[in-house]
């Protein structure tokens, strides 16, 4: 009876030191570890998807998107005689691993219309963006589903040499045409705003010569590009007042490789936006 006895309580005491050390590797060796935190979304790229607009009702709106770190541009082109070309320009206010919030411009026909934030933004780093808009009054009630294109992002980037020329494909007539003209693949040698019918007035004829870019950093350093300038008054067909605008640019596929630029400008006031083709 007595060795019964000392067995069990041996027993026993194996059973306990294994519930011990079990307890300590579930909780770490006894330790709390808290998980690290995510890192934020990347947002930086070219996507492309559609906008829905609920006021003035307008669904499943063609849109390409340009997305810095700091920034989104979001455009609707409209070519057509009657036109209806969206801008939004949206500054983050925040972003995390798959969320963000923004503050947004809103533009239509190349003039500034009213603001409006958003606060339910979604984002998956190389994959896909979404969000809606809230605000007063038209065009502020507006939803956008966009998705990474993994495959022009990813694609070396275009080198574009002295005299390539890209322009808006619908009016090619010297006098009207606008575009730009690249001196090498840092500079261009002119950004032009033409005198056709898209053109916001105020911006018609208005041209800007030696123009450095600058590459902004993504899955593929080079595919996007930016410039700031300032535009004199003399240099434009309606004389306004002395102006700056900050222009990004990238290629695109349009039924071949690269075969696109899309070309938007803007500052507080008014913006364009083309896609252009090479001549």
């Amino acid at each position: 009876m007595k060795l019964f006895a000392g067995t069990r309580s041996l027993f026993t005491a194996l059973i306990l030191v294994s519930l011990v050390f079990g307890l300590q590797a579930c909780s770490g060796g006894g330790g709390s570890s808290t998980p690290a935190t995510p890192a934020n979304a990347n947002p930086i790229g070219y996507y492309a998807g559609t906008l829905t607009v609920a006021s003035p009702a307008q669904a499943n709106l063609t849109a390409k998107a340009i997305v810095d770190s700091d920034k989104f541009l979001i455009v609707h082109i409209d070519n057509s005689a009657t036109q209806n070309t969206l801008l939004y320009k949206g500054t983050f206010t925040a972003i995390t691993a798959t969320t963000f919030t923004a503050d947004v411009r809103i533009y239509r026909n190349g003039a500034f219309l009213r603001t409006a934030t958003i606060s339910n933004g979604t984002i998956t780093e190389k994959s896909s963006m979404s969000g809606t808009l809230s605000g007063t009054g038209d065009y502020t009630a507006t939803s956008f589903s966009l998705a990474y294109d993994t495959v022009v992002n990813a694609r070396t980037p275009l080198v574009s040499v002295s005299a390539d020329l890209w322009v808006e494909p619908f009016d090619l007539t010297a006098g009207n045409r606008s575009g730009i003209l690249f001196s090498s693949s840092t500079q261009l040698s002119s950004a032009l705003f033409g005198n056709a019918a898209i053109v916001l007035d105020n911006l018609k004829g208005c041209n800007v010569s030696n123009v450095n870019l600058t590459d902004i950093s993504g899955e593929q350093t080079g595919r996007l590009k930016k410039y700031s300038m300032n535009y004199l008054g003399s240099s434009c067909t309606n004389t306004p007042p002395d102006f700056s605008m900050t222009s990004y640019m990238t290629t695109f596929d349009s039924g071949s490789n690269d075969n696109r630029y899309l070309w938007i400008s803007y500052n507080d006031n008014n913006f364009f936006a083309g896609e252009l083709v090479k001549q």
